[in-house]
């Protein structure tokens, strides 16, 4: 119930968007539902229109709205946020 996005991408560069949506999905017990799990990431963080691409050649935003998703995956109750600040 607890998810996690870390600063960095920690995404797989050969996936694309609904790939990387459906990994988290069945990593984290929900294989059976993990298409439909992943479009309503896909919907929630705006990324339907591309949901063909490939990982590696995503935008800094795009990644980082992705990684949010993956956090989401499943009944996550709790995300944790890695980002540090300015120094």
């Amino acid at each position: 119930s607890i998810g996690y996005c870390p600063q960095h991408d920690i995404l797989f560069d050969l996936y694309t968007i609904k790939e990387q949506l459906e990994f988290y999905a069945a990593a984290r017990g929900f294989g059976t539902q993990r298409e439909e799990i992943a479009e309503e990431m896909l919907r929630l963080v705006n990324l339907q229109a591309s949901k063909n691409l490939l990982c590696r050649s995503l935008s800094g935003g795009m990644k980082r709205r992705l990684s949010l998703a993956c956090a989401f995956v499943g009944e996550t109750k709790i995300v944790l946020l890695d980002e540090v600040g300015p120094r």
